[in-house]
């Protein structure tokens, strides 16, 4: 009684730790993204008190792919990847790696168009 939910407690919570969204009724962040500057802010203020570097590299890549015009945001997240490598979606099998990005992704991501 009374407790909220860490996401409710956190809402950058769902950025870093939440399995990359593929329903197209879904918005990711990086949607809100491309139609608010304000969003992009918000959104890499997020991911730099997170510390996470999956984020730049997801966040990354689904720029690149779905919101090409978002050139400062993806220039931002390519100063910003960290080593190694993480999976687009961590809950998921990923057997292409997107070396941009760092990332490991599904050969069914590499071809989504935006939505």
């Amino acid at each position: 009684p009374g407790q909220t939910s860490g996401s409710a407690q956190n809402p950058t919570r769902n950025l870093a730790s939440s399995p990359v969204a593929s329903s197209k009724d879904q918005d990711l962040p990086c949607d809100k993204v491309a139609e608010n500057t304000r969003e992009a802010t918000k959104l890499t203020d997020y991911a730099a008190k997170l510390g996470i570097g999956a984020i730049y590299k997801r966040l990354g890549f689904l720029l690149q792919r779905d919101h090409p015009d978002q050139g400062a945001l993806i220039e931002e997240c390519q100063a910003k990847l960290s080593a190694g490598y993480a999976k687009l979606n961590p809950s998921l099998p990923a057997d292409r790696l997107v070396t941009a990005w760092r990332v490991w992704v599904s050969a069914t991501e590499l071809h989504k168009a935006a939505r």
